[in-house]
């Protein structure tokens, strides 16, 4: 009985075995390997589940893009290491404030970040990006090359609309951008926002 008994819990334990590998990959495709945050695959893939949602219930979604600024002059001066330090803790820093069920923070590539909020304005938001900005120079994170600043600092753009039906959802991202062009362009170190007007 014991011999009849075994390949059957073999192969138990072989299918339990190759789930949880499957989970593992599964996690692993949509999580960024170096601050351990949500990837731009993760970014989308539950933008678009919250854009749906805004929608259908008529509410309110902000999307914030977020850039380090002068990065690469940080990476020069200090080195990829420290680059990557820095970006564990802009991460960490992210991660810390936005702690609903419904907040989204994700490394979009490279130094750039994008954070959404659903059922939030953008007067809500800045609330919350102004913590963040303390929060970072709470760090001291030291940026001698910086033309605006000793320590490293964030720029931001901030987009809010309540999406109707047969909008984009990229619509209101390439928003964002728009914004965080602005906040680079008027000095860095900075939030500008941009709110979607109906026609």
């Amino acid at each position: 009985l014991d011999k009849a008994s075994e390949p059957v819990v073999h192969h138990e334990s072989f299918r339990i075995a190759i789930e949880e590998n499957n989970q593992k990959l599964q996690r692993m495709a949509v999580i960024d390997p170096l601050t351990g945050i949500g990837n731009r695959r993760f970014f989308d893939q539950y933008f678009l589940r919250d854009w749906q949602l805004a929608i259908r219930q008529k509410r309110w979604i902000t999307v914030v893009m977020c850039d380090v600024d002068y990065f690469k002059k940080y990476n020069d001066t200090y080195g990829h290491q420290a680059g990557d330090h820095c970006l564990c803790q802009v991460a960490a820093v992210f991660q810390h404030h936005c702690k609903r069920a419904t907040d989204l923070v994700a490394r979009y590539g490279g130094e750039e970040f994008i954070l959404s909020f659903l059922n939030t304005k953008a007067e809500e938001a800045i609330i919350l990006i102004e913590s963040i900005q303390k929060s970072l120079q709470a760090l001291e994170i030291e940026h001698q090359t910086s033309p605006i600043n000793s320590q490293v600092t964030l720029s931001f753009g901030i987009a809010s609309m309540k999406p109707q039906s047969g909008q984009e959802s990229h619509s209101l991202i390439e928003l964002a951008d728009k914004a965080l062009y602005q906040a680079k362009e008027q000095g860095r170190n900075q939030f500008c926002i941009l709110t979607h007007k109906k026609k």
